[in-house]
């Protein structure tokens, strides 16, 4: 790895970091409720305004688990890590079920690319008729997830990538 690529993936895991501990710290002004809520549960509420406000705690802890998952993904892209790999093998499979299943027994590898994939995907992604639908499955796998398991499971990855990392 070249000097300029660990110094990318150190800036990058800080950052990641940063905002997984401000999704911690807003964690804690949540109710159990809450984080049993699916993803989806709660995009269909923040449809009225007035449950959107009542609960931007929800909302700023989501914010920041999806940007510490978006510089984990980059970390990814750069190691090209086993992840990596599943993750582009899951996205090159042609049956949904098969994707689901795949993503079920994989999430904790692979939650912080559905969270990426949640709030910051490149739309020339999603344009390749061949991906389109595992994208689409992708991100319906994701609206399924509750919040807690999302917590849970970018605990596991965080902790799989700083292990890597701390061996380059």
């Amino acid at each position: 790895m070249t000097h300029d690529i660990h110094r990318e993936i150190n800036q990058l895991w800080l950052v990641a970091e940063m905002y997984h501990d401000l999704a911690v710290s807003e964690k804690g002004r949540l109710d159990h409720k809450q984080l049993q809520m699916t993803v989806r549960e709660f995009a269909s509420r923040c449809k009225d305004a007035s449950y959107l406000a009542n609960n931007t705690p929800l909302l700023y802890t989501v914010a920041h688990l999806a940007s510490s998952a978006v510089r984990l993904y980059s970390i990814e892209e750069l190691l090209r890590s086993a992840r990596w790999q599943k993750y582009w093998q899951i996205a090159n499979l042609p049956d949904q079920q098969q994707i689901k299943l795949e993503l079920k027994t994989h999430v904790d590898n692979l939650v912080h690319y559905l969270l990426r994939h949640g709030v910051a995907h490149s739309e020339s992604e999603w344009q390749h008729l061949r991906l389109k639908n595992a994208f689409e499955t992708m991100y319906d796998f994701y609206l399924d997830l509750e919040f807690h398991s999302l917590f849970r499971s970018m605990a596991a990855v965080r902790q799989a990538i700083k292990s890597e990392i701390n061996r380059t």
